[in-house]
C-alpha cells in the first residue's frame, strides 16, 4: 500500500471515529436521562412501600388526606420548588410537627425510619416518579388485607401532641395558649347568634369566639376547606366533651376535606368553654360564650391583682368572619414557699401549684405532711398534653394519686392523703423520661 492510500485510509478512519463519537454523545444524553428517571421510579418504590406500612393510617392509602393533609398534591411536587419542599419535608418526617400528632420518624429522634428510607418517602412526595402515588394505593391494599386501616378515633386516641418550647427542624412551637377568664361580660365586637358557621382549613378555624344564648338551640356549621379531616367540639371544665342538656356531646362529627357537618344542641349552663378541632386540639381553638338573658356569662369579675386585659374581638355569626381571643392575666401563684433547689413544701392549707411545661414540672420535688389531707393543683402551660401521676404509691382510701389527662392551658386540682412516710416517684404519663420528682411524706 502506497503512501497516499495510507494517509488516505486513516483520515477516513478520523472520520469514522469522529462520527462514531457524536454519534454516541447523542443517543448518551437520553440514555443517561431515561436511567436517572428509572431509578428515581425505583426510590419512589420504595418510598411507596414504606408509606403504605407507616403513613397510610394518617395520610390516606395513596397519599390522598385523612387526619393529615393531602401528600399527593401537585404543589409538593413542583419542580420550581424542588429543592425548598425536599428540605422541608426531609425535616418534617424526621422531627414530626410540633403541636400535631404526626411524630418525629428518624431514628435519631427515637423513630424507626433511617435516613436512606426518610429520602425514598420524600422522593415519593416531591417526584411521584413511576407513578409512585398509584404503587402506595396497591400496597396500601395489601397492607390493609394484614392490618386494616383504624377508625380516625383510635388513631388520635394513641397518638400524642408534639410538643416543644423551641425550634425543631425550623418550626417554632405555638404560643402556649391562654384561657380565657369568665369575667361576666362578652368580650367587645362579639355578638350572641344562634347559628354559627366555622370555616376549617389545615390547620386553623374562621372563628375562634363565639356567644349564643343559653337554653336555646344553637347550631354549629362545619365547613372543611382544608385537606385533612377537622371538626367543632367543645370542652368542660374536666377538658372531656362537654354535654348539652340532653346529655349528648357538643360536637360535630369528623368532617373529611370538602364536606361539612352540623350540630344542633341546647346548653342552658352559661360560662365560656373552650372548643377545639379534635384533630388537631393544639392549633385549632376558641372560646364559646353561652349567656343569661342580661347578657352575662355568669362569671365574677377578678380580684384587683388579676386586672386581666381585653383585646378586640371580632366574629360574625354564620359568615366564619375571623375572631380573636382576648388576653387574660396570669394564673395565681404557686401557695407553697419554693426553695432553689425545686422544692415545694406545703403551707397554710397543705396546697400547692405545679406546673407543667414542654417537657418539665416546675418542681421535681414536693414535700407533704403523712397523715393530712394534700390538694395539689396541675397547670399545663405547655402545648403538649401532660398529667401528674405518682407510681409506687396510692391514696389512704386505695385510690390512684394522679390527675387526667391536661390539655393546653387546662388546670386539675387533686386532694390525696398519705399516711406511710416515705418518698414516692411521680411522672408525667406522656414523658415519664424527662418530666418526673419525688413526693416527700414526712
Amino acid at each position: 500500500m502506497n503512501t497516499q492510500k495510507q494517509i488516505t485510509l486513516l483520515v477516513a478512519l478520523v472520520f469514522v471515529l469522529l462520527g462514531g463519537c457524536a454519534a454516541y454523545t447523542v443517543y448518551d444524553q437520553p440514555r443517561e436521562e431515561k436511567s436517572l428517571t428509572s431509578q428515581q421510579g425505583l426510590v419512589a418504590e420504595r418510598g411507596a412501600r414504606l408509606f403504605a406500612r407507616y403513613c397510610r393510617q394518617c395520610h390516606g392509602n395513596a397519599g390522598e388526606g385523612r387526619i393529615g393533609p393531602a401528600l399527593s398534591r401537585a404543589e409538593l411536587q413542583d419542580p420550581a420548588k424542588l429543592t425548598e419542599n425536599q428540605i422541608w419535608i426531609t425535616d418534617t418526617i424526621s422531627c414530626g410537627r410540633i403541636g400535631k400528632i404526626m411524630p418525629p420518624w428518624a431514628i435519631r429522634e427515637g423513630g424507626a425510619l433511617n435516613d436512606e428510607q426518610i429520602h425514598d418517602l420524600v422522593t415519593l412526595i416531591t417526584t411521584n416518579a413511576g407513578d409512585g402515588w398509584a404503587k402506595a394505593g396497591d400496597f396500601s391494599a395489601e397492607e390493609n388485607k394484614v392490618a386494616p386501616v383504624a377508625s380516625v378515633d383510635d388513631v388520635i386516641k394513641a397518638g400524642a401532641i408534639t410538643g416543644a418550647s423551641q425550634r425543631v427542624c425550623g418550626q417554632l412551637a405555638p404560643a402556649t395558649e391562654t384561657p380565657v377568664v369568665d369575667t361576666g361580660t362578652l368580650p367587645t365586637d362579639l355578638k350572641v347568634a344562634d347559628k354559627w358557621t366555622e370555616t376549617t382549613t389545615d390547620n386553623k378555624f374562621s372563628v375562634t369566639a363565639m356567644a349564643i344564648q343559653g337554653g336555646t338551640a344553637a347550631t354549629i356549621t362545619v365547613d372543611n376547606k382544608g385537606a385533612a379531616i377537622h371538626n367543632w367540639q367543645a370542652l368542660g371544665p374536666d377538658g372531656k366533651v362537654l354535654k348539652d342538656d340532653a346529655g349528648k356531646d357538643i360536637g360535630t362529627a369528623l368532617t373529611d376535606a370538602g364536606k361539612t357537618s352540623t350540630v344542633t344542641f341546647t346548653l342552658s349552663k352559661t360560662g365560656v368553654y373552650k372548643f377545639q378541632c379534635q384533630v388537631h386540639p393544639a392549633e385549632m381553638v376558641g372560646q364559646l360564650y353561652v349567656v343569661d338573658a342580661t347578657g352575662s356569662t355568669g362569671g365574677v369579675p377578678p380580684a384587683v391583682t388579676a386586672s386581666p386585659g381585653s383585646a378586640a374581638v371580632s366574629g360574625t355569626p354564620s359568615t366564619g368572619a375571623a375572631a380573636t381571643v382576648p388576653t387574660q392575666a396570669a394564673r395565681p401563684e404557686n401557695s407553697g414557699a419554693a426553695t432553689a433547689a425545686g422544692t415545694v413544701t406545703g403551707a397554710g392549707a397543705n396546697t400547692t401549684t405545679l406546673t407543667t411545661t414542654d417537657n418539665k414540672f416546675s418542681q421535681t420535688k414536693l414535700t407533704v405532711a403523712a397523715g393530712k389531707p394534700f390538694q395539689l393543683t396541675v397547670t399545663n402551660k405547655g402545648s403538649a398534653l401532660h398529667n401528674f401521676h405518682v407510681l409506687n404509691g396510692k391514696d389512704d382510701n386505695g385510690s390512684e394519686i394522679k390527675t387526667d389527662l391536661l390539655a393546653a392551658g387546662k388546670s386539675a386540682a387533686i386532694t390525696f392523703t398519705i399516711s406511710k412516710k416515705g418518698t414516692y416517684n411521680f411522672q408525667c404519663d406522656v414523658h415519664p423520661t424527662e418530666m418526673k420528682g419525688t413526693v416527700v411524706v414526712q
